[in-house]
């Protein structure tokens, strides 16, 4: 594991939904799963194995220079609704500051993308460390102030710049990093290209050689996991359990049935205490009330929809 220094003006919690990650520096039990895994609890570190990724970045060499962290198995689209981007910004940045408290960061720059909203908010300062580049889109005057005001205060930045907006193209000078399609053609400037999307050896080439690319040139044509949409399911859940109502919830499950089995079998557990027997996974999540049924779901989130073995 990294090497990484904590710095402790960090604040006792971050902003948004996720993981609880305050109540101790060391990896930490975050549930035990009483009556359905009588297994070690689930702890802190295995969680960020479960839901995070960190995709490879190489140079021209195809030596790993980087990586950026990213949701596991999760390609959250631009025009997906606002609330459903924001809460996986919010569990990338809960996991990215559960990997800062337990000094699990990468000696390679780690890239993490950030919205408008968290480039306008407390969160990359209160998260900055050396190692950590925030990878944003520039599009107008105000984002470039503000992302040139934290550079000054000390963070990095590979922004991919609105190249319509004049005063923001110009600043392409400013950067150590400049984030570009496989399609652009390369920036005129000492800044480091971070070129996504590098699917043959001739686009590579179009790059200068202190470029860094990611890509399926390098990092190879891979398909989804046969858990794939397991794994978003359960982030869906994790999110709605955080932060929706228990009609939401309740909704959610209906429309996927194959986690009815699991849930119930957590809510007819020491940890749902329910009792009397539900006839539905949605008639169990309104006998156990708002509180305890975003319990109950956050732990089917966390430990999945099969049965443990």
């Amino acid at each position: 594991m990294p090497d990484m220094t904590i710095d402790d003006s960090l604040p006792p919690r971050i902003v948004g939904g996720g993981i609880n990650t305050r109540e101790s520096e060391q990896p930490v039990v975050v549930t035990q799963m009483l009556g359905i895994d009588d297994s070690e609890p689930v702890r802190e570190e295995a969680l960020r194995a479960r839901f995070l990724s960190f995709d490879p970045l190489f140079d021209s060499a195809s030596n790993l220079v980087a990586h950026q962290l990213v949701l596991r198995g999760r390609h959250t689209s631009a025009d997906a609704p606002p609330e459903l981007q924001q809460m996986d910004e919010d569990m990338l940045l809960t996991g990215l500051y559960s990997l800062i408290q337990s000094n699990l960061a990468g000696t390679l720059p780690l890239l993490v993308q950030i919205s408008e909203s968290v480039l306008f908010s407390d969160i990359p300062k209160q998260l900055n460390h050396r190692q950590l580049v925030w990878r944003i889109n520039i599009e107008n005057e105000q984002h470039l102030a503000r992302a040139l005001a934290l550079q000054d205060a000390g963070l990095t930045f590979c922004p991919a710049l609105n190249r319509a907006h004049p005063v923001v193209k110009e600043s392409a000078s400013a950067w150590r990093y400049l984030a570009c399609n496989a399609n652009d053609n390369p920036p005129g400037v000492a800044a480091r290209p971070v070129v996504e999307g590098v699917r043959h050896a001739h686009t590579q080439a179009h790059w200068p050689e202190h470029a860094w690319f990611k890509g399926s040139f390098f990092s190879g044509d891979t398909q989804p996991a046969d858990g794939s949409r397991e794994l978003a399911l359960q982030l869906d859940l994790l999110g709605i359990a955080l932060r929706s109502s228990l009609d939401t919830l309740i909704q959610f499950v209906q429309l996927n049935p194959e986690m009815a089995p699991r849930l119930l079998a957590i809510a007819h557990s020491q940890v749902g205490g329910m009792s009397r027997p539900a006839e539905s996974a949605a008639h169990a999540l309104i006998m156990l009330g708002p509180q305890r049924a975003s319990r109950v779901a956050a732990l089917l989130a966390l430990t999945g929809t099969r049965k443990c073995s």
